[in-house]
């Protein structure tokens, strides 16, 4: 082969080359397009698995939030139902018990010593528990009218009748004694149920509600205390 022969066959080798250096960019390009597509799908599914990740984990919140609020309200379902159980069977019996007389003599003792009221004039004017208890308690509000300073009053609408006298008017005393050692005014309003008042403190603290679990401990219904700005109630259901 001669010199131009030898050219020719360079040229066509040069030629061959180059087009398979073409060929080769070419398949380069489509393999860097292939990977931004497969790196963009990466991505995509990244975030689809950190958002499927954050509902499931809000999912899993609500649902312990609405197990506790199960739990909840399941202790207060049977907190009510015991409550109910014990009223029920104290209201079967009829009788507020030989401990009732034993209570009210205990209370009419230290009114009348409190107050000044001679052995003559201590009998009770009601004979019915419902009036008994609605006497003892104004005697109460009487004797810590007198003995603590507190400005206390009491309002009778309507009498209150419960299945646990006792319970009831223990209970009563008691939140009235952490009323009393809070507010500088205090009203009792009988009107089928009992609704405790207090106006003007320092510092509340604990005691009434203390008090108030007490009594709801003993069986009795006893709604949550209420706060605003000028007065606190406790409401006693019969």
């Amino acid at each position: 082969m001669g010199l131009f022969g030898r050219r020719k066959a360079v040229e066509q080798a040069l030629s061959e080359a180059q087009a398979e250096c073409q060929a080769l960019r070419s398949q380069l390009g489509n393999a860097a397009s292939e990977r931004d597509e497969l790196r963009a799908e990466r991505d995509l599914l990244r975030q689809e698995r950190d958002e499927l990740h954050a509902t499931v984990k809000r999912q899993d919140d609500e649902l312990a939030a609405a197990a506790a609020a199960a739990e909840a309200a399941g202790a207060r379902v049977e907190e009510a139902a015991a409550r109910e159980a014990v009223r029920t069977k104290a209201m079967a019996e009829g009788e507020p018990g030989p401990s009732w007389p034993l209570l009210l003599a205990d209370m009419e003792r230290r009114w009348a010593n409190t107050v000044g009221v001679p052995p003559s004039a201590r009998a009770m004017k009601a004979t019915e528990v419902p009036g008994q208890l609605a006497e003892a308690l104004d005697r109460e509000v009487e004797r810590v009218r007198e003995e603590v300073g507190v400005d206390v009053s009491i309002t009778l609408t309507n009498e209150v009748a419960t299945g646990m006298p006792v319970v009831f008017l223990l209970a009563a005393t008691d939140l009235l004694g952490a009323l009393v050692s809070t507010c500088e005014r205090v009203t009792l309003e009988l009107d089928g149920k009992l609704v405790l008042l207090g106006e003007v403190w320092a510092e509340l603290g604990d005691e009434i509600d203390v008090a108030r679990q007490r009594a709801v401990a003993a069986g009795l219904a006893v709604e949550p205390v209420e706060i605003d700005t000028e007065r606190v109630r406790v409401t006693m259901l019969p």
